[in-house]
């Protein structure tokens, strides 16, 4: 089974493929700028689809290369049999959640019109189930824990800062990056496409 898993954000959202329980690959997807026209409201949703669809731009960065296909074209290729993503129900910030409520549409959409099974996932359930070692609040899993347990479990190299200390930003990238990866996990051990 080939499962693709995708960490949502407003410029780089994190991507993991796995095939048959192991990861194939991972990156970034960078989301290009739609011009002005997106900037507009735009009423008819057959042209929110495409301007949406179009910002997408696929970074590999297990290979280090570029895909410059767009979503749809990419899920075509791909042809996984199930998309996961993050849950925005935890999400407090009303405009990031009409943002990324866009995307997790397109992937609902697409996931409809390719009969791809999909599901959603709750950040703070998986980082509960998945982290070893929980150091936020409350005994919570953080970002960075998640990161360092998947870069374990993966043998994924942390990035460093230059000097010489591990990046520990949430903002960085390479957390939404570990946060597929971590969805990805989850899915595997409590998840269920295909066992409707």
């Amino acid at each position: 089974m080939r499962v693709l898993a995708v960490d949502q954000s407003s410029i780089l959202c994190g991507f993991t493929k796995f095939e048959d329980g192991k990861l194939i690959n991972y990156g970034l997807i960078q989301l290009r700028e739609a011009g002005e026209q997106y900037q507009k409201e735009i009423t008819k949703e057959v042209n929110r689809l495409v301007n949406i669809d179009d910002r997408f731009v696929f970074l590999d960065a297990k290979n280090k290369n570029e895909s410059l296909l767009s979503l749809r074209d990419y899920l075509i290729f791909e042809k996984p049999d199930c998309l996961l993503w993050e849950d925005l129900k935890t999400n407090i910030n009303a405009d990031t959640i009409r943002l990324l409520g866009e995307y997790t549409g397109v992937l609902r959409e697409y996931g409809q019109e390719f009969k791809i099974d999909y599901r959603e996932y709750i950040p703070v359930s998986i980082r509960a189930k998945l982290c070893t070692l929980k150091t936020g609040k409350k005994g919570r899993g953080t970002k960075q824990d998640l990161a360092r347990d998947m870069c374990k479990l993966h043998d994924i190299i942390h990035p460093i800062k230059r000097d010489s200390s591990v990046v520990t930003s949430d903002s960085h990238p390479f957390f939404n990056i570990t946060d597929s990866i971590g969805i990805m996990e989850y899915h595997l051990k409590y998840g269920n496409c295909g066992k409707k």
